[in-house]
Parts: C-alpha cells; sequence; structure tokens
C-alpha cells in the first residue's frame, strides 16, 4: 500500500475544512453583527435618558430641524432655553458619538414642536432607511408631563382651601396669590409658583396654573381637581 492521500482524499478534506471554516466565519459575523446592534441599543437608550430629562427641565424636546448632530448638541450645549439644566449626556460617549450608531452613522432624530414625544432611528447594519434591520425608538414623555401636572394639581388643592377661608373672612374672593400670603391664608412659599415658576393665577373664583406656555386659556391650563 503506498502512503499518502488519494485526490479524492484531499478534495474531501479540503471540503470540509471549507465548511467548517464558513461556519466560523457566519458565527464570528453574527457575533460581531450583534455586538454592533446592542452596542446602537445602548447608545439610543443612553439617549432617550437624556432626551427625558431635557424634556423634564425644558418641558420641550430639542427642535428638529434633520441635522441631528445639531439637534441633540442640546442636550450637551444650553441653547438658551428656559429650564435648561444640562449637560444631560457627559460621560462615555467622545466627540458627538451619542449622536451616532455602531455603524458610525448619524441616527435620525424627529419630533413635532409642542408634542410630548420624540424618536430616535437608526438604519441599521445596512445603513438604507426602510428596511426591516432598522432600529426605531419613540420617546414618550407623556408621564413627565403628567407628574408635573399632578404636582400642580396638588398645590392648587391646598391653595383652593385657603382661598375659601379668605372669602370667608373677607366676603369676596382674593385677587392675587399675594391676597393669601399677605392674609396669613398661605405661609409656605412654595405654593407661589408652579413647575414653571410663574406665579398661580386667579381664573373665575379658582386659581390656577397657566402652563408650560405660561399663558391663559391654552389647552395646558392646569385646575384644581
Amino acid at each position: 500500500m503506498e502512503d499518502g492521500f488519494t485526490l479524492l482524499e484531499v478534495i474531501v478534506v479540503l471540503a470540509i475544512i471549507s465548511i467548517f471554516a464558513g461556519i466560523v466565519g457566519t458565527v464570528i459575523g453574527t457575533s460581531v453583527l450583534n455586538a454592533e446592534i446592542d452596542a446602537s441599543e445602548d447608545r439610543m437608550g443612553a439617549l432617550k435618558e437624556a432626551l427625558l430629562s431635557y424634556y423634564a427641565d425644558v418641558d420641550e424636546f430639542p427642535t428638529a430641524t434633520g441635522d441631528a448632530e445639531s439637534d441633540l448638541a442640546d442636550l450637551v450645549t444650553d441653547p438658551g432655553v428656559t429650564g435648561w439644566n444640562g449637560p444631560y449626556i457627559s460621560e462615555g460617549f467622545e466627540d458627538n458619538e451619542f449622536v451616532m450608531d455602531a455603524w458610525n452613522r448619524a441616527l435620525v432624530y424627529a419630533h413635532t414642536w409642542g408634542t410630548a414625544s420624540c424618536s430616535v432611528t437608526s438604519n441599521g447594519p445596512d445603513g438604507i432607511p426602510g428596511n426591516s434591520d432598522d432600529m426605531a425608538m419613540t420617546v414618550d414623555a407623556t408621564s413627565v408631563y403628567k407628574r408635573k401636572a399632578d404636582r400642580i394639581r396638588d398645590e392648587l388643592e391646598v391653595i383652593k382651601v385657603a382661598a375659601q377661608a379668605y372669602a370667608a373672612n373677607n366676603g369676596f374672593y382674593a385677587s392675587s396669590i399675594d391676597d393669601l400670603f399677605g392674609g396669613g391664608y398661605l405661609a409656605d412659599e412654595s405654593y407661589r409658583r408652579d413647575e414653571w415658576l410663574s406665579e398661580y393665577q386667579v381664573q373665575s373664583n379658582q386659581f390656577t396654573s397657566y402652563g408650560p406656555d405660561m399663558a391663559p386659556g391654552g389647552g395646558d391650563d392646569i385646575y384644581p381637581y
């Protein structure tokens, strides 16, 4: 018997090696892809928390102009809006990395002014919008506003009791929050202003908050329970 491999044996061995190489390559490729997806989700998750914190302070999301890098820079640099108390993203990112996905492509940021939601989207591994590998995230701040409104209504209930006592003693309703403080019906200064640092105002014999737009008659006015 002659030593060595026959041509058929060599072909079989090469085929087996090729199959294993393909399997290993697929496993490695899948592992890398999953790691990139996880990294993108982590960035988007951090961005969501930052946007919610921004909304809690400013009562709006950053303006969407179509340039996410510019729009979301408001999370790091004060754009000159009332209530800004950032930076909201300060660690774990270099340059403007937080507005990029793991494939170093800019995230897509969308927001309609005056609404309590926005969205952040990555076009996924292929970088093509509208495909099944896109990663989309909606940031809903309705609960943030509701918590503020609930705290204001709790304060307005206390003010309502004080105003009723004022009216009973004086025969007429208070004309401003100063009447309640001046007469000793309220002592805690925290009941003077709402979450937007505006004094509570009298409307139709009840105290109210004009809401984030700080103007009477808007749909965001807040009344006692």
